[in-house]
C-alpha cells in the first residue's frame, strides 16, 4: 500500500477500519505508519473526520506517553 497513491475517500475507510480493529487512542502519525500513508494526508483526512463527527478526539493520553512528572 505504501507505493500506491491513496485517494482522500478510500483513506477515509482505511482509517476508520483501522480504529474498529485497533480500539483506543492513536497519533495520526502511528495511523499514517500502520496504513503506510503520508503523514500530511493522514493528518488533514483525521481532521476532516474529526470535523464530521467520524472520529472522536481522545480524552487522555495512554500512560506510556504521558512524562515521569505527569504520572505522579
Amino acid at each position: 500500500m505504501s507505493n500506491e497513491k491513496i485517494e482522500n475517500n478510500n483513506l477515509e475507510e482505511l482509517i476508520e477500519d483501522f480504529l474498529k480493529k485497533h480500539a483506543g487512542p492513536h497519533y495520526s502519525s502511528e495511523i499514517a505508519d500502520a496504513l503506510g500513508s503520508g503523514y500530511i494526508v493522514t493528518f488533514n483526512v483525521v481532521k476532516k473526520l474529526l470535523k464530521d463527527g467520524g472520529l472522536k478526539k481522545a480524552k487522555t493520553l495512554p500512560a506510556e506517553t504521558k512524562t515521569v512528572r505527569e504520572r505522579k
